[in-house]
């Protein structure tokens, strides 16, 4: 059977007398094949609701007249239905003696918070739903409390309209991208377009910690589950893993001079520093603090190298004197000239009985301690070997681990590798084009790293000469240190940053320091995971690595991941089709998903890690199981639309998929309802789809799985409801329900029953919390007063009944009529009310006293419906006849009259009072605007 859709018209003209306008041919809507008995309105009047005796509820876009949802599962026809005021609640009386309670799905969000001035890029929300994190195109991240939002009924939602002020983080140099909060809710990260993490306190405004650098950017970011991890994925198709916590710089005592050499002796936490200016100090790596200074040198210091097992430490000047100290007591214990000129650079032989050294003339020499600590009687001590200077002037030194080879660097950018058994060139290592500043040995020997003025790192293979890697700096490196397990080397620059590489791949892992002055010098500590930093300026500082593994799993670009089982695996995407599942422990793939249909365009994993959901480019999303790679479900992109999946978000409960497309729309997908029909292998059906206002960037579920919060392109943030199709609760009666009623705030319902009761229900859990006897048959209408306090009834035994809605009792009485009466509605300021029904009249009475006031007559037939617009001003009754009048309440004269349909059942405001909404015995409902003359 259709309902009718009827819209005002003009032009036309109409027999029936007090006519204050025409109404031109409806809209007719496909759906209800049986009696329409009621309807109601939403809020916004975008859409209606219906009730049928066909035993289903209807809801409808009123621009379109499109059905947007059924809802079925009453056995009986439905009587009566209740709208909350916000209206996202629906329950549904029928014969079948039970109240149903359904969701409605809203054509906009419950609340929308401006929070950028740029596009919204990314957010999250805590665990704990306190706080939820965005960020935007200008780098901007900010933090907004919703506790209140996250707590707060249906009813209170639609009445909040500022959350907490937001508070910023700033320090991002570029967009950020992707947000994370760690499951304890007390951290959360950011990443950027230009490839930095940051983690911050939401109690702090200032940064907790930098990571980074994905070159190109970071693609995704993800807390392992024990709180104690950070996978981030990049642009360079890197898998990278941090630990934490990660510590801010530790700024050391300054010595104010340009610092000469740091040397750290293996496996201890101490340090030595050794300034320009001819200071030199031992520091506590841990505490930072300066533990012992040694007697100034006066002629300064141009070179130092520290050799711990002999308790000695080395150290050139500007004159050519090196002298050895000793390290205990700071006393010299002997001194030797290499030259005129100042000291270059020495070396401690691995033997522990040589040094090596080389002068401003560029000529290598190597020393016996021995001759030099005890030298014979008036001997002068003299180089066991020396390397003359042949065309490349030598200005920094380095042995092998094994002392079996000396590498030199070379002021026009070459390395000279010599056997120190018997002086001969094994290789010449070409590759700067300006000196060389720096060389550094893998504790294998295999492996040799070299970096010059030229801003190059190059890594070669000893063997055979074979550069690996050639990595370019901003500005000249100046030093190199690699880590004692020859993974990772770390590099310090003029551009006074700090640089963490894999030397496998010639990965970027991390970077430290600022770009105010040069980093001079930087050396591994002995954990491995530290470095101690100094500048041209004389600072000292120690960073932490964070950097657990970074694993290579694409050529090209990622561009986009989620985690799996705790972190353990991580499912990753890029412009290929397929999507690699990776085991971050042993960096092997584990998995590949494909051929896909289309290429991929987002992905979201289950929370229990059972269904990875893959967007594409032609708008289908593939569900598989990760586990075995099964490909479990397709769901097709909209029909007559290939409009790419832009981002995906499983809920908390695992039971709905909402995804977005280019097109801003918003679709939710969950489980099939009681009776739907299910094919093979179907797991997800269409819930709900919705329009958003702008472009959505980012997605995630609030954490009771029924809302759903979204960035926009536009600056908001809005929340969306999830309105299941699937029946909330039931509630019962012994009888047919005849009438139901939602308080104000959506916090307490109403019904009546053939029963002879009114209950008073909890709608949010279910709980009857009165039951009010004292009609003697059944009870067919209810009406609240405006502050929800008091509660008027009429029954099958001919009387009009005053109820205390909070303390469930009857008042009184009000009134006994010769018939009954179908409806009651009272007057919106709360002082009289109306009732009419069987004997085709209104009566109007003072609510409190039940004093009669005026009654209204001229319907032919039966009256089944009365409403009061919201100022109280009209009057409107439909009854049995088809007849509709309009009344002006302040002296009874009749506005409007109209033939509308056979059987008039039902007859609603919207809430504006500018149209209406009628429900028929016909199986038609019509709604229209109102005449101009009948507002």
């Amino acid at each position: 059977m259709p309902i009718l859709l009827w819209q005002p018209a003009s032009d036309a003209q109409t027999p029936v007398a007090n006519q204050a306008g025409t109404i031109q041919q409806p809209l007719t809507l496909q759906g209800h094949y049986s009696s329409v008995t009621m309807g109601a309105l939403s809020p916004k009047g975008d859409q209606a609701i219906t009730t049928s005796t066909d035993q289903t509820a209807r809801l409808w876009d009123l621009a379109t007249g499109r059905q947007l949802r059924q809802y079925d599962g009453h056995t009986g026809p439905i009587f009566c239905l209740a709208l909350s005021k916000n209206g996202r609640l629906l329950a549904t009386g029928a014969q079948d003696n039970t109240i149903r309670l359904w969701d409605v799905p809203q054509s906009s969000p419950i609340i929308k918070i401006p929070a950028h001035t740029s596009a919204a890029l990314a957010l999250s929300i805590s665990s704990d739903n306190r706080n939820l994190i965005s960020a935007d195109a200008d780098g901007n991240v900010r933090l907004i409390e919703i506790s209140q939002i996250a707590s707060a009924d249906p009813a209170t939602l639609a009445t909040l309209k500022n959350p907490t002020e937001p508070t910023t983080r700033r320090g991002h140099a570029g967009s950020v991208t992707h947000t994370a909060w760690r499951n304890d809710g007390v951290l959360f990260a950011t990443a950027d377009s230009t490839g930095q993490i940051m983690l911050w306190s939401p109690f702090l405004t200032s940064r907790q910690g930098s990571l980074g650098q994905h070159v190109g950017g970071v693609t995704g970011i993800s807390f392992s589950p024990n709180n104690q991890q950070l996978i981030s994925t990049g642009k360079d198709g890197s898998i990278r893993t941090w630990q934490l916590p990660v510590t801010e710089t530790q700024n050391l005592p300054s010595t104010k001079s340009p610092i000469a050499q740091i040397c750290v002796p293996v496996n201890q936490n101490i340090g030595l520093v050794a300034s320009a200016d001819g200071w030199l100090r031992q520091f506590d790596l841990v505490s930072g603090t300066v533990t012992k200074e040694f007697p100034k040198l006066p002629a300064g210091i141009t070179a130092a190298a520290l050799q711990p097992s002999r308790g000695m430490f080395a150290v050139g000047n500007h004159s050519g004197t090196v002298d050895l100290i000793d390290f205990g007591d700071g006393k010299k214990i002997a001194s030797f000239s290499i030259g005129k000129g100042p000291v270059v650079d020495l070396v401690f032989h691995p033997d522990n009985q040589r040094i090596a050294c080389v002068g401003s003339d560029a000529t290598v020499t190597q020393w016996l301690l021995s001759s030099i600590v005890s030298p014979n009687e008036n001997a002068t001590p003299e180089p066991e070997q020396t390397w003359p200077q042949a065309g490349s002037k030598a200005v920094t030194l380095c042995y092998s681990n094994d002392g079996s080879q000396l590498f030199a660097g070379t002021s026009d950018g070459n390395i000279l590798q010599w056997k120190t058994s018997d002086r001969s060139l094994v290789n010449t290592f070409k590759g700067h084009s300006d000196a060389v500043a720096e060389l550094a040995v893998t504790a294998n020997n295999q492996l040799l790293a070299s970096v010059g003025a030229d801003g190059v790192l190059n890594l070669w293979q000893i063997a055979d000469g074979h550069r690996l890697h050639s990595i370019e700096h901003p500005g000249a490196i100046n030093s190199v240190s690699i880590r004692s397990d020859g993974q990772r080397a770390a590099t310090a620059s003029s551009d006074g940053v700090v640089r963490v590489w894999e030397l496998a791949t010639g990965a970027l892992l991390q970077t430290f320091g600022t770009a105010d002055t040069a980093a001079v010098q930087t050396r591994w500590l002995s954990d491995g995971k530290r470095l101690i930093t100094g500048t041209n300026d004389g600072r000292l500082s120690i960073d932490k690595a964070a950097i657990i593994r970074s694993i290579q799993v694409s050529d090209t670009a990622i561009d986009g991941m989620t985690t799996l089982n705790s972190g353990a695996q991580v499912a990753t995407f890029g412009s290929d089709r397929g999507v690699t599942i990776t085991d971050i422990n042993t960096g092997k793939a584990i998995r590949q998903l494909d051929p896909l249909p289309a290429q991929t365009t987002g992905i979201a994993a289950r929370h229990d890690n059972q269904r990875l959901a893959i967007g594409t480019v032609n708008g289908s999303v593939a569900i598989y199981n990760p586990g075995s790679g099964q490909l479990m479900q397709t769901i097709p992109g909209v029909p007559d639309s290939q409009s790419p999946i832009t981002c995906l978000a499983y809920s908390p409960d695992h039971k709905l998929l909402a995804v977005v497309d280019q097109q801003h729309r918003l679709r939710f997908y969950g489980p099939a309802a009681p009776g739907q029909s299910v094919e093979p292998g179907q797991e997800l059906f269409l819930h709900q789809q919705t329009q958003s206002s702008a472009p959505i960037t980012s997605l995630k579920f609030t954490a009771d799985s029924r809302g759903v919060w979204a960035a926009q392109a536009d600056g908001q943030l809005a929340l969306w409801a999830y309105a299941s199709p699937i029946q909330l609760r039931q509630l019962n009666h012994s009888g047919s329900v005849y009438s139901l009623a939602f308080t104000q705030d959506g916090n307490t319902l109403v019904s009546s029953s053939a029963d002879q009761s009114i209950r008073i229900w909890d709608p949010q859990t279910g709980q009857q919390r009165f039951q009010l006897r004292g009609h003697t048959g059944g009870v067919l209408a209810l009406a609240l007063s405006p502050d929800d306090s008091l509660l008027v009834s009429s029954g099958e035994d001919k009387t009009l009944r005053l109820w205390d809605v909070t303390g469930g009792r009857q008042l009184k009485q009000l009134a006994s009529l010769n018939e009954a009466m179908y409806s009651v509605a009272v007057h919106p300021n709360g002082q009289s009310l109306a009732a009419a029904g069987a004997d085709r009249a209104i009566h109007r009475y003072d609510l409190l006293t039940g004093s009669p006031a005026e009654k209204l007559t001229g319907h032919s037939d039966y009256i089944h419906s009365l409403t009061f617009d919201a100022t109280g001003n009209r009057l409107l009754s439909y009854g049995y006849a088809g007849q509709l009048k309009l009344w002006k309440t302040s002296d009874g004269s009749l506005i409007l009259e109209q033939q509308v349909g056979k059987i008039g059942n039902d007859a609603k405001f919207s809430q504006d009072g500018s149209a209406v909404l009628l429900s028929n015995g016909d199986a038609t409902a019509r709604w229209f605007k109102l005449p101009e003359q009948a507002k």
